[in-house]
């Protein structure tokens, strides 16, 4: 009997013994062998950080008057657990097809977001049409997203619509189509297309900076040594030498002209004939870098710069002007058009066979 019950206690010990030693084995692999991959585990969970994006420089004419500027801007954010729980699917998405101009499809697909767990997803950003709309199309949204709220609260339910917003910043051209082809634009995703937004994009976008700190579970930041602040440098202002009165002008003159002669495109340069600065430089057809997406993208090429011409005709005021300040220029003196040979090569007149003994004027 005695020795069954110390066969007993010594298998018992053992078992215990064992239990003991793997479970120290255990711990020793966590906090020695696999230590580093755990510690970064570890880290990753209570580590946070957030970018903190710089602010694009303005760009302003020669007076100072602004032509492209970072103005506050608003991305649409649903939360379809909210959304499903209170039975507002169909009213959010015709309210916000109505208000944002995005397909219903695509709508209903984000208010029935669901995790791989099949449950209802609580946050998702209505992009293209609901990313980065202005202030004026963000009240749009508000106030139906507030008339819902009022429904909910008159039905004993929490009023909350599942419409939210996160705040962010947009590219905003406050002179809409005028020196359109100077300026360029900027696409959703922050590009620079085109223009002085491309040329000048180093200067003009700045630098991000970011702020690195430790968080507990609930994303709460804690007070760490460890902390690291890096403010963004926003990007340089950019002041032109063109004049956006003179610019003004000159577009309506061309729209003028383009809507009576409708020519396939139109080019108008004005310069200071002292300095060579260029005061006004347009297009026709034009476009508008706020909704760059709605025009036709054929009609965004700088013509005046981006564009090889012959000279042709227009250069004859120039040779015209030199001969009548040398004091050689008889209106009366013909020649006998066609082609003439300078330059190593022969210059053909557009009708080859020429119109025989013409007049320069």
């Amino acid at each position: 009997m005695i020795k069954k019950i110390k066969l007993r206690t010594v298998l018992i010990g053992g078992c215990i013994t064992l239990f003991f030693a793997l479970l120290i084995g255990r711990v020793f692999w966590l906090q020695v062998i696999d230590n580093d991959f755990w510690k970064e585990q570890a880290v990753s969970k209570w580590s946070r950080k957030q970018d903190l994006p710089a602010t694009r420089g303005t760009i302003m004419d020669r007076d100072g008057d602004i032509m492209a500027m970072d103005a506050p801007a608003f991305t649409v954010v649903l939360n379809p657990a909210v959304i499903q729980a209170n039975g507002l699917e169909n009213e959010v998405v015709k309210g916000l097809h109505e208000i944002l101009g995005k397909d219903e499809d695509e709508l209903r697909k984000l208010v029935k977001a669901k995790n791989e767990k099949g449950e209802y997803l609580q946050g998702r950003e209505v992009r293209n049409e609901g990313w980065k709309i202005d202030q004026e199309k963000m009240e749009e949204v508000k106030e139906f997203s507030d008339g819902l709220n009022q429904k909910l609260k008159a039905a004993g339910k929490v009023a909350d619509s599942g419409i939210g917003f996160q705040r962010e910043s947009k590219r905003y051209y406050p002179q809409k189509t005028l020196a359109a082809h100077i300026l360029g634009y900027t696409e959703r995703q922050g590009k620079a297309v085109g223009g002085i937004e491309q040329y000048y994009d180093e200067d003009l976008k700045g630098t991000d900076g970011f702020a690195a700190y430790k968080s507990d579970k609930k994303g709460i930041k804690l007070p760490s040594e460890d902390e690291l602040y890096q403010p963004a440098i926003n990007g340089k202002n950019l002041v032109l030498t063109m004049d956006d009165t003179i610019q003004y002008y000159i577009e309506e003159a061309m729209r003028e002209t383009y809507n009576q002669y409708k020519p396939i495109s139109m080019t108008v340069i004005a310069a200071d004939p002292n300095t060579m600065e260029i005061l006004g430089m347009a297009n026709m057809p034009t476009f508008d870098p706020n909704t760059y997406s709605e025009w036709n993208q054929k009609n965004f090429n700088n013509h005046a710069v981006r564009s090889i011409y012959e000279p042709g005709s227009t250069f004859k005021i120039v040779t015209l002007a030199s001969a009548v300040q040398e004091k050689l220029f008889n209106p009366n003196a013909a020649y006998q058009s066609g082609s003439i040979r300078a330059g190593g090569r022969t210059h053909w007149d557009l009708n080859r066979s020429g119109w025989g003994t013409i007049s320069y004027t």
